[in-house]
C-alpha cells in the first residue's frame, strides 16, 4: 500500500456477527421490556381477588349474616342449591362474578407467623366466599372489625397475612338470593340448542290465534285470509317475546296449592300461551305452557304460571300487551299493494277531493294518454312521468298498521276520496282500492301502541292531525293505515299538469296608428 493512502480496517460482516447482534438485540428485549411487562402483569394477577375468568367458574359458595348461598353449574346452566333448589339467573350471576373479578387488593396490612386474628376480626369472620373452576379455587374470609374508611380485612386462603379489601365488596357478597332466581317462565336454552318452534297458539276467552311452521313458511291455522301471508319477522318477535317472559319476583312457589290459587286469582280469566318444537338437529322436542291471568284496568300487574316452573310470578302489564296480538298484526303489510306493475294498461281516477275531475288513462305505444275526453281540461296536460311515479308509489307501499275491523272505511265516492283501479291489457284488474284523508282518529278505533299514537299521525301541516287511510282489492274489509311519507308522494291531482303558456310573439305598430297617435 502506497505511503499517501490511509489504511481502515473494517469488522467483517460475516454471519456469525449478525446472528450474535441479532440476539443480543433479543435478550435486550425480553430481559429488559418483555421481563418488565410480565412482572408488571404478574403483579397485577396477584393484585386479583378472582383470577379465574368468569366462563371458568362452576361453583360459588356465599356464607353471610343472612345465610348461606350456593350456585352450581352444569350442562344444563347455573342452579341454586341453597337456601333453596331452583334454576338460577345466568346474567345475574355473571354481573355477580364479574363485580368480584374486577376488585383487587389494595395493600397488605401485616404478614408474619403469629399475627393476631382478633385484631381484624379474622378469628370470627362475618362473611366467607369459595368460588371454584374444574381446575382451582380460590377463598377469603372478610374479618368483623372494619378499617377506618369502610374498607374490609380480608383473609385469602391459608395465607398468614391481612389484606385490605374495598368496602364495595359487600354488596355483591350480600346478594339476596331471590335476586339470583331465574325468574324466566320458559327457561329455554340458548344458541345452537334454542328449540326450533314450529307451532305458536294463543287464547283468550273471546279469540284465539294458531300457528303453524310448514316448509318453512309461518300459516294461520285457520284463516279467513289464506292468501294473505304472515310475515317470518313479525312470528318470531311475536316467540321471542313469549319465550322473554319473566317474572319481577316470585309470588308463591308452589302455584297448585289452594291458598296460591286462590289470593292470584288462579282460576280468573286468563291467556293461554303454548309453544311446540320437534325433535331436529340434535335438540329435544319442547313443549312449554304458560298460564296469564287478565289483569284488571287498574292493575299494573299480574300472576302467571308455567309448566316449565313450579312458581306463581309476577309480571307487567306491559310484558302482555306485547304477546296479546291480533292476527292482523302478524301479517305481511305490503302484500296488500303488490301488482304486477309491468302488465299495467288502462288506470281509473274517481276523485271527489278537487272540483277539476280526475282521468281515465290507458297505454299506447308503451305510454300513457288520456282515455278521457281531453276538453275537460283546456288549460292542463298528462304528466306521464308522474302517473308512472304514483303507480310505482302504490305498488311499494308499506302499511304502517291494519286498523280495527270495526273501523269505517272509505268509499268510493266519499268527501275527499280518491279511488284508483288498475288494468290489465285483457281487463282483468290487477289492483284497486280508496285513499282517503282523516282527522286523526276519525273512524279510528285501533290500539294505541305503548300509550302513544303512531307517529304518522302527528300534525302534518301544521294544523289539524291527519292521517292517510287506503283500502285493497288484494284484502278487502280492511283499512289500512300509512306513512306521512305516502301522504306527500301520492299526490293524485298532479297527474295533470297546467300547460306552458304560449310563447310572447312582438307584432309591428301600424304606421297609420303611429301617425294618429302623434
Amino acid at each position: 500500500m502506497g505511503s499517501g493512502q490511509k489504511s481502515s480496517r473494517k469488522f467483517p460482516m460475516t454471519p456469525v456477527f449478525v446472528a450474535l447482534v441479532a440476539g443480543l438485540a433479543t435478550w435486550t428485549y425480553i430481559s429488559q421490556y418483555k421481563g418488565a411487562e410480565d412482572k408488571k402483569r404478574n403483579e397485577e394477577q396477584s393484585k386479583a381477588l378472582l383470577p379465574f375468568s368468569n366462563k371458568d367458574v362452576d361453583r360459588i359458595e356465599l356464607t353471610r349474616p343472612q345465610g348461606r348461598l350456593v350456585l352450581a353449574r352444569d350442562a344444563k346452566g347455573w342452579r341454586m342449591l341453597e337456601p333453596l333448589q331452583d334454576l338460577a339467573d345466568e346474567q345475574a350471576i355473571d354481573q355477580l362474578l364479574s363485580s368480584l373479578t374486577v376488585e383487587k387488593v389494595k395493600e397488605t396490612v401485616v404478614e408474619a407467623e403469629d399475627i393476631a386474628w382478633t385484631t381484624f376480626g379474622l378469628h370470627e369472620p362475618t362473611h366467607s366466599v369459595l368460588v371454584k373452576t374444574s381446575k382451582a379455587e380460590r377463598r377469603w374470609k372478610i374479618g368483623s372489625v372494619r378499617a377506618y374508611d369502610g374498607e374490609l380485612y380480608a383473609r385469602i386462603g391459608d395465607e398468614n397475612k391481612v389484606v385490605l379489601l374495598g368496602g364495595v365488596l359487600l354488596a355483591p357478597m350480600e346478594k339476596p338470593a331471590k335476586e339470583l332466581r331465574d325468574h324466566r317462565l320458559f327457561p329455554v336454552d340458548s344458541g345452537s340448542l334454542h328449540p326450533a318452534f314450529t307451532r305458536v297458539a294463543l287464547k283468550t276467552p273471546s279469540r284465539s290465534l294458531e300457528l303453524e311452521k310448514s316448509e318453512g313458511t309461518w300459516n294461520l291455522k285457520s284463516d279467513a285470509t289464506p292468501t294473505w301471508p304472515l310475515e317470518e319477522r313479525k312470528v318470531t318477535q311475536l316467540i321471542d317475546s313469549v319465550t322473554a317472559l319473566r317474572g319481577n319476583e316470585v309470588l308463591a312457589e308452589d302455584a297448585k296449592a289452594a291458598a296460591a290459587v286462590r289470593a292470584h286469582r288462579l282460576n280468573g280469566p286468563k291467556v293461554l300461551v303454548k309453544l311446540e318444537a320437534p325433535e331436529a338437529d340434535g335438540r329435544a322436542a319442547a313443549r312449554y305452557e304458560a298460564t296469564l291471568i287478565i289483569p284488571g284496568t287498574q292493575d299494573a300487574h299480574f300472576a302467571a304460571t308455567s309448566s316449565a316452573r313450579p312458581q306463581v310470578f309476577q309480571l307487567t302489564k306491559a310484558q302482555l300487551d306485547r304477546i296479546h296480538v291480533d292476527a292482523d298484526e302478524l301479517r305481511d303489510l305490503k302484500f296488500p299493494f303488490t301488482y304486477q306493475l309491468s302488465d299495467a294498461a288502462r288506470v281509473e281516477f274517481v276523485s271527489t277531493k278537487s272540483s277539476m275531475p280526475l282521468p281515465s288513462l290507458k297505454k299506447q305505444d308503451g305510454r300513457w294518454v288520456l282515455e278521457s275526453r281531453p276538453e275537460l281540461w283546456p288549460q292542463h296536460e298528462l304528466d306521464v312521468a308522474k302517473v308512472d311515479s304514483i303507480l310505482s308509489e302504490i305498488q311499494q307501499l308499506e302499511a304502517v298498521r291494519v286498523e280495527s275491523r270495526s273501523a269505517k272505511l272509505p268509499q268510493a265516492g266519499d268527501l275527499g276520496a280518491i279511488s284508483v283501479r288498475i288494468s290489465a291489457t285483457d281487463g282483468r284488474e290487477l289492483w284497486s282500492g280508496v285513499f282517503a284523508i282523516e282527522a286523526a282518529g276519525g273512524g279510528n278505533t285501533s290500539k294505541k301502541h305503548n300509550g302513544h299514537q303512531h307517529a304518522e299521525e302527528e300534525d302534518l301541516e301544521g294544523g289539524a292531525s291527519q292521517s292517510l287511510v287506503a283500502t285493497s282489492s288484494r284484502v278487502p274489509g280492511r283499512k289500512f293505515l300509512l306513512s306521512s311519507a305516502a301522504l306527500d308522494k301520492l299526490k293524485f291531482e298532479q297527474v295533470m299538469k297546467s300547460k306552458a303558456p304560449p310563447a310572447a310573439t312582438s307584432s309591428p305598430v301600424p304606421i297609420e296608428k303611429t301617425a294618429e297617435k302623434k
